[in-house]
């Protein structure tokens, strides 16, 4: 496990370093969360691309490493340099003089931390009689995704066919278990590389989200709600669960460790829980709904700013616009972000739909923005329609 949590740390590094290109005013841990997706979208797209040339070798991992890694030259500008050291220090404060409300901040985090850690855990368990799940929705999935890992790893499946069907095109987006596969070849053993992968980005989605919904409303406390809802959805199973146990001789937790029934999934309602029947079953999804929240931040961000100054002055006072094609006027943070868009095709496609359809409706609500616009589309011009 410690081999993939220090590849982790340097995907994360790189990335985190990447998001001071797109993000101005963000904390260090939604640099450290973002960093965590946009390094493993970097570091599997390079190595996808190697990989395809030259073989699945761990030379070619090495290679996209390193390149995942290059974003960390941008710490030799001064004002990049400047705008860590700051967020450096106000995370620095945020832990100093202990009070109870940063108390009630860190228990947050943790907690969630560790369900994760023990939820995920739980997704694929070896044992001397075999490998199994502790969860019934991953029956079929688990040993499609280890299908996938070992396609890469030992049968060299690049360009990638479906790893059950020989000759039928890969249309599943393999991005998640292509950096799984990467790991393990590295010399991670498989559970330990899907564990912490799943984990760290979990972990990530959790920051990203509660920061996107604080930008959207400008309230904490939202920004708190907003993963209690997203991971613990499930409709109204709860309500058999408090039956059940208020009924139960056994004591609580040998109640819980013991459940007699599936609360989210049963005859009479079927609401699955987002974790038990997305998360830990669509990996895809653990990479791709981070990095979609991460360009559905920035794009509400062109939405949002507000029309600059000199609209009302009368056109013959406005001074002539720089041409757009010039370096200068161009939006160099709106097209990188769309590059990072266009790597989802191969990483979750529905999510690239649901981004195409919002970004569809704000660009009509918006259209003085349209040099913004185009920016984005070139970023995602660039990578997906290869792809």
């Amino acid at each position: 496990m410690f081999l993939s949590f220090i590849l982790t740390l340097f995907i994360t590094v790189g990335g985190l370093s990447l998001t001071y290109l797109f993000a101005e005013d963000e904390p260090l841990m939604w640099r450290l969360g973002a960093g965590n997706v946009t390094g493993q979208v970097i570091f599997g797209l390079v190595c996808f691309v190697i990989a395809c040339l030259f073989g699945f070798t761990t030379a070619a991992i090495s290679f996209s490493l390193l390149t995942c890694l290059l974003p960390l030259i941008l710490f030799g500008r001064k004002d990049t340099r400047q705008k860590f050291l700051a967020d450096w220090q106000a995370a620095k404060q945020n832990l100093e003089g202990a009070d109870f409300s940063k108390f009630l901040r860190f228990a947050y985090y943790a907690a969630f931390f560790v369900l994760f850690y023990f939820f995920f855990e739980r997704a694929f368990l070896a044992t001397k009689d075999g490998i199994f799940t502790g969860a019934a929705n991953n029956l079929g999935d688990l040993p499609f995704h280890l299908g996938a890992i070992f396609s890469f790893t030992d049968g060299q499946n690049f360009p990638p066919q479906n790893p059950s069907f020989a000759g039928v095109k890969f249309t599943y987006p393999f991005m998640a278990d292509l950096i799984a596969a990467s790991f393990v070849k590295m010399g991670a053993a498989v559970r330990d590389a899907m564990l912490v992968q799943n984990v760290f980005l979990a972990f990530s989605l959790l920051v990203i989200l509660e920061r996107f919904t604080f930008k959207l409303t400008n309230n904490r406390l939202a920004g708190k709600i907003a993963p209690l809802l997203l991971f613990f959805s499930g409709g109204l199973g709860f309500l058999w669960f408090f039956k059940d146990a208020s009924q139960t001789t056994k004591g609580f937790f040998e109640f819980i460790w013991n459940l007699p029934r599936d609360y989210t999934i049963g005859e009479k309602f079927r609401w699955g829980n987002s974790l038990i029947t997305l998360f830990i079953t669509q990996r895809s999804l653990l990479l791709g709904m981070p990095l979609t929240i991460i360009v559905l931040q920035k794009v509400w961000e062109v939405f949002k700013v507000e029309k600059w100054k000199g609209e009302n002055v009368e056109k013959e006072e406005l001074p002539l616009e720089p041409h757009f094609f010039t370096f200068s006027h161009f939006h160099f943070s709106t097209f990188s972000i769309g590059l990072l868009a266009g790597t989802l095709p191969l990483i979750h496609a529905h999510s690239l739909f649901v981004l195409f359809v919002v970004s569809a409706f704000l660009f009509f609500f918006n259209l003085d923005k349209w040099r913004e616009w185009l920016a984005f589309g070139v970023g995602v011009g660039v990578i997906a329609v290869p792809e």
